[in-house]
């Protein structure tokens, strides 16, 4: 781009500063990919977050967008008053409004700018969401699968335990008794840590509520230990308020 007005540069016999003309952005070739006129959002997010670690840069990319706006806004003051000085002895009325115009749509551009990084920031935030919600869903199934194999060894130990009574076969049945113990103990464990978690926290949904009964339901089920420890759960939630 050359500073001769009569270039590419459409403004009459006005001859504009090279600051304003490189600010207003006349080149295309050398725009930033936010003033493309196909702009794609999608493509322009996964360009800056091409996976899940770099995620954690997204605060510094939205610092640097504002340190570029901050940037272009001081070109715009700068030019203006290198472009003011020069017209001070022309037509003046002329080359304001030209002015005028110039810094118009620059800030269009910068508008545009605008609402495309913050349509950006919402597409990662959505990302990010999405990526949370699935880690829940994750622990959720390693949890119900666990909690799966623990009571279907459970069932078969019960089993056991019945054909080896009925056998006399008294030292397996001892040892299942105990392997029953501690299943009984583990899923007692994670009984109180669901209900103590999902009853107990301020918030809890409609859906943690139906969990929470269940949960309630299996530790009596357990025994009466098991219920006696909820019900302490439950008193020292409520003395604490």
């Amino acid at each position: 781009m050359s500073g001769d007005s009569s270039s590419s540069d459409d403004y009459g016999d006005v001859d504009l500063p090279q600051e304003l003309l490189q600010a207003i952005g006349q080149d295309a070739e050398a725009a930033d990919p936010l003033e493309q006129a196909e702009f794609d959002v999608v493509r322009y997010v996964n360009d800056l977050f091409p996976d899940e670690e770099s995620l954690q840069d997204v605060d510094a990319r939205l610092a640097s967008i504002e340190s570029e706006i901050a940037e272009l806004d001081e070109q715009i003051d700068r030019g203006v008053r290198d472009y003011a000085q020069r017209v001070v002895d022309g037509d003046a009325e002329k080359a304001l409004k030209n002015a005028t115009e110039g810094i118009a749509e620059l800030n269009n551009k910068i508008g545009s700018i605008h609402t495309r990084a913050k349509e950006s920031e919402e597409l990662v935030q959505s990302v990010s969401g999405d990526i949370a919600a699935l880690d829940v869903a994750k622990r959720h199934i390693t949890a119900t699968v666990t909690a799966l194999k623990r009571l279907v060894m459970l069932v078969s130990a019960t089993e056991q335990l019945t054909a080896f009574a009925a056998e006399k076969r008294f030292a397996q049945v001892d040892e299942l008794l105990n392997h029953k113990d501690r299943l009984l103990e583990d899923l007692k464990a994670e009984c109180l840590e669901d209900i103590e978690g999902k009853l107990f926290t301020p918030g809890y949904d409609a859906e943690g509520k139906v969990d929470a009964k269940a949960a309630c339901e299996t530790a009596a089920a357990i025994g009466k230990e098991v219920k006696d420890d909820v019900i302490s759960i439950d008193m020292k939630n409520i003395f604490a308020d």
